[in-house]
């Protein structure tokens, strides 16, 4: 009775310690696991904040092009607008002149008028 009842505590004693180093190992695997997980999103947060970052970089190139374009197109409406008022004055300048050329050919004829009767 007595040996086969330390038989049967030392047998539990070691099915204990197994259990035991089966638990520790279970442990250091999901410990393991864990930490690859938690790497693998602290990566995955970094990559996105790059990634977040970079749009925010795209966006204020775009609004800054934005903003160029517009500014060009005043310079280009101002410039057609200079065009417009330089080619009035020029139709302006030659219309007068036109006007001074037939006066002056009418008084041209006129003079010959007189000269010549």
């Amino acid at each position: 009775g007595a040996r086969a009842a330390e038989g049967r505590a030392a047998e539990l004693r070691l099915q204990v310690e197994r259990a035991d180093k089966e638990r520790e190992q279970r442990e250091q695997q999901s410990a393991v696991m864990a930490s690859a997980w938690r790497l693998r999103a602290e990566n995955g947060e970094q990559s996105h904040q790059r990634a977040a970052a970079r749009c925010a970089e795209l966006e204020q190139q775009v609004v800054a092009k934005g903003r160029e374009v517009a500014r060009l197109q005043g310079a280009l409406a101002e410039a057609a607008a200079v065009g417009e008022e330089e080619k009035a004055r020029i139709r302006g300048l030659e219309a007068s002149r036109a006007e001074l050329q037939g006066q002056v050919e009418s008084m041209s004829r006129q003079r010959m008028d007189v000269m010549f009767g």
